[in-house]
């Protein structure tokens, strides 16, 4: 969890090259990268003016997204990109795996109890989000977009 003294990256992420609006970054489906992701995501929000709470509330849709991503693809790669548009911040989380281990169409997905352990993840992102699409742009991603609208300082 050390971070790149240069550029304030979390350590293990690679930066890819953007304009100030736009962030990409790249991790390895484990578990420690959620927490590196999240970071890497708060502070770019930070710094483009977005509000203690509206960080918070981002910072939580991304946790949850990449673990799932996680969790469907462990030792895959996956991606988070985020635009901000100065009203609202998109955020994407694409992962990939291989055959095998690619859930079912998104319309085939089902909720899970309230009680439940696990499988909340994508209901917590729909109720903190104004906008939530997912995707399969083929056969072995899944990508998932939220739109947030955040209050900026």
């Amino acid at each position: 969890m050390h971070t790149d003294r240069r550029d304030h990256r979390p350590q293990g992420t690679r930066r890819h090259p953007s304009a100030g609006r736009t962030w990409t970054r790249t991790g390895v489906g484990e578990p420690a990268t959620v927490p590196l992701l999240r970071r890497a995501f708060v502070h770019w929000l930070d710094g483009r003016g977005v509000a203690a709470g509206g960080c918070e509330r981002a910072e939580l849709v991304v946790s949850e997204l990449v673990s799932n991503a996680v969790e469907a693809a462990p030792g895959h790669t996956l991606r988070v990109d985020g635009t901000d548009d100065g009203q609202a911040v998109v955020v994407t989380v694409t992962n990939r795996s291989d055959g095998d281990r690619c859930p079912p169409p998104p319309d085939q997905w089902t909720g899970r109890a309230p009680d439940a352990r696990r499988g909340r993840g994508l209901a917590i992102v729909r109720a903190l989000a104004d906008e939530v699409t997912v995707a399969r742009p083929d056969r072995t991603s899944v990508a998932v977009t939220t739109r947030l609208v955040l209050e900026r300082r």
